[in-house]
């Protein structure tokens, strides 16, 4: 991924140019603690020291986590974060802040990529992780979903029965009650979903799978939820809104 990332000092003096897509910045917004302000145009938007990072009425919100780039991260998490710019391009708020923690982005990097290649459709992955975003109240997580969904061939009315345990096709709609169920009990869930969801043709491992996903759409909107991730692109927008 090509760009530049500038290193500014209260002179506004100095300028060093290197690839990446980022800017220092003393008193910048999102990563005001780590330095770092992603910057998507070709000239790097200079902050004058003690600037706050408002754009009318746009705050934007603050990671309590260090968001890592691929310039910052500890040397083991590396192959991961490399892995997801060669294949996806920018690297979201979660990997950056997972990053702090490699033994967390490789367990949870081998999790994901298990389970993409598992026997579940990829439409009913989609399925699920929307339905578990909406139940976690995942505000970071669903407008990616959204997206993916949509590449996963979803309709927007599948989208939004999805996000209520719901489908028009009765087989992922039994599942979706399963997992529903499985959310919302403290305990074992009631066995007749478990029964309704094997009678609509869903086997064990893929039951089980699906138990999977839920664990996986949760333990992400867990690391969301302690860091408070502003969501993605989040910084870049009220940048563009304090310059217009």
């Amino acid at each position: 991924m090509q760009g530049t990332w500038r290193l500014c000092d209260q002179e506004w003096g100095r300028k060093a140019a290197h690839n990446g897509r980022f800017v220092f910045a003393a008193h910048s917004s999102r990563y005001s603690q780590a330095g770092y302000v992603r910057d998507d145009s070709s000239e790097a938007q200079q902050w004058p020291s003690g600037a706050e990072s408002e754009a009318g009425d746009m705050k934007t919100k603050e990671s309590r986590f260090h968001v890592h780039d691929e310039l910052t991260a500890p040397e083991p998490s590396l192959p991961v974060l490399k892995g997801a710019l060669a294949s996806g391009g920018q690297l979201s708020n979660f990997l950056g802040v997972l990053a702090g923690s490699p033994a967390a982005l490789r367990a949870y990097a081998r999790f994901r990529s298990e389970l993409r290649h598992g026997d579940l459709p990829w439409a009913t992955q989609q399925r699920i992780a929307l339905a578990v975003a909406e139940y976690e109240g995942s505000d970071y997580s669903l407008p990616a979903l959204h997206r993916t969904a949509r590449d996963a061939g979803l309709g927007l009315d599948e989208i939004a029965l999805a996000r209520e345990f719901d489908s028009h096709d009765e087989r992922e709609a039994a599942l979706l009650r399963f997992v529903k169920a499985l959310l919302e009990t403290s305990g074992a869930p009631p066995v007749h979903y478990l029964e309704a969801a094997r009678e609509a043709g869903w086997p064990d491992d893929q039951i089980l799978e699906a138990v999977a996903h839920v664990a996986l759409g949760t333990f992400t909107n867990l690391v969301t939820r302690a860091g408070d991730l502003p969501r993605d692109g989040s910084a870049e927008k009220a940048r563009v809104a304090q310059a217009a």
